[in-house]
């Protein structure tokens, strides 16, 4: 996968405005009703730029998140506190490792093609 072509800083500044406001959100109060039912650590794999991860963190679950991307990754980091970046970290969700157990694991939107052979 190349990340240059995947996430470069165009697709990363629109991102979220396409997602956003285009999409009406793509499915973020189903993720926030699924996991508000969850009791324990959640992560999201592929948390780009936040538009799932952001939303609820802010209602206090413990959430974690990954990314092959460092420009999605930075998106999100500049809109949570700086005490909570150690919560995301760049890793390909295809082989990864974190210190810790989760009750669900999720991905939204394109997180399948990252299984697909390109």
């Amino acid at each position: 996968m190349d990340k240059e072509y995947y996430y470069n800083e165009t697709v990363t500044r629109f991102y979220d405005a396409v997602y956003d406001k285009i999409l009406n959100k793509s499915g973020l109060e189903f993720y926030l009703q699924e996991i508000a039912k969850i009791n324990g650590a959640v992560l999201e794999a592929g948390a780009g730029t936040g538009r799932i991860f952001v939303p609820v963190l802010q209602s206090g679950v413990d959430i974690y998140g990954i990314d092959y991307s460092e420009q999605m990754l930075s998106r999100l980091k500049e809109k949570i506190s700086e005490n909570d970046h150690y919560r995301v970290s760049v890793q390909d969700m295809r082989d990864f490792s974190l210190d810790r157990k989760f009750t669900l694991v999720c991905f939204s939107l394109q997180g399948l093609s990252a299984f697909i052979d390109h």
